[in-house]
């Protein structure tokens, strides 16, 4: 993941959203 530090935060919300998605979705 090429993020720049500016969009940092959203990179690891992004990141942080798409575990959470993942984990649902593999019950």
């Amino acid at each position: 993941m090429n993020c720049t530090p500016s969009c940092q935060c959203f990179c690891v919300v992004l990141f942080l959203f798409g575990m959470c998605f993942f984990s649902e979705t593999g019950k």
